[in-house]
């Protein structure tokens, strides 16, 4: 089977090589490389060369600057594998990763849609923590909410035709893979695999950046799952799940944050999108109760 590794990279020209050289390091079986630059304003017109002139399974893909979920669809219409490995410029494959999870999937006779890995986490200050698939039993969407199935670029393959039906929605700033997993799981034939698949790599300051962003797009991330291509039945009976989990997240951030105003926005989004049984929902109302009382205090 030919398998199409998709590398979005902006501003991300001194990480890029290795990501690249991670893969075909480790990996000879057939393979194709899909960098896409999403506008780069960085030096990277010299190592695109670079890449190119040393592996001849590395084409170039290019845009102006649309953000990843963009960059992601644009390299898997470009592509031409059977499955898709999406890979972001500033992590790596582990080795034997690659080649162990392709003998899983040729050898599956269930041929599912979904290959599940695990990965690890290097932090700033160099100490790695890894990260097992799941916990229990692989409930999909329950577990994904749950905490208990962890997902991660790089860590994971899709079969190309499942992904085009339902891609990355665009659109978003920040935490666009979250309802593309949830979709994946609700709709698609999943199998978690016990392979370490990729090391990725977290930054203090970009974990921030992300955190702002989140409290200002709200709930538009979780709202994407009730329209098409990425709404089902399944998700319909996880509505309140769904919401719940955000509503919590952003609720924490909102607290940080210490101000009232996005607190009360929040708590009014939620019960909004989850009608009566979120004004039942005590746990969130005293949060956000506690969230408002603390920014009162400041």
């Amino acid at each position: 089977m030919l398998l199409s590794v998709i590398i979005p990279c902006y501003n991300s020209s001194q990480y890029l090589p290795g990501a690249v050289d991670s893969v075909l390091d480790n990996f000879d079986g057939q393979v194709e490389i899909l960098v896409v630059d999403d506008g780069s304003t960085d030096d990277i017109e010299p190592v695109l060369a670079d890449l190119k002139q040393r592996y001849s399974q590395v084409s170039i893909v290019r845009q102006s600057n649309q953000g990843v979920a963009v960059a992601r669809n644009n390299g898997a219409k470009a592509s031409k594998g059977d499955f898709l490995l999406f890979l972001d410029a500033d992590d790596v494959i582990c080795a034997g990763g690659l080649a162990a999870a392709v003998d899983i999937i040729e050898s599956d006779r269930a041929a599912h849609d979904l290959y599940i890995g695990r990965y690890s986490i290097e932090y700033e200050d160099g100490t790695v923590k890894c990260m097992p698939a799941t916990l229990g039993n692989n409930q999909g969407v329950r577990n994904y909410l749950a905490g208990r199935l962890s997902v991660q670029q790089g860590a994971y393959l899709i079969r190309r035709d499942a992904y085009l039906q339902a891609p990355f929605p665009e659109g978003l700033s920040t935490q666009e893979d979250i309802p593309f997993f949830l979709s994946c799981l609700a709709r698609l034939q999943c199998l978690v695999m016990e392979v370490e698949m990729v090391r990725y790599h977290k930054y203090r300051g970009a974990v921030s950046k992300a955190k702002d962003k989140a409290l200002q797009e709200g709930f538009a991330n979780m709202d994407v799952l009730f329209a098409p291509p990425y709404h089902c039945q399944q998700l319909e009976r996880y509505r309140v799940s769904i919401y719940r989990t955000k509503v919590r997240g952003l609720l924490r951030i909102a607290a940080k944050q210490g101000r009232s105003a996005d607190t009360l926005s929040v708590w009014k989004g939620y019960l909004q999108r989850s009608g009566v049984p979120a004004w039942f929902d005590l746990r969130v109302h005293f949060k956000a109760l506690k969230a408002c009382l603390g920014a009162a205090r400041r």
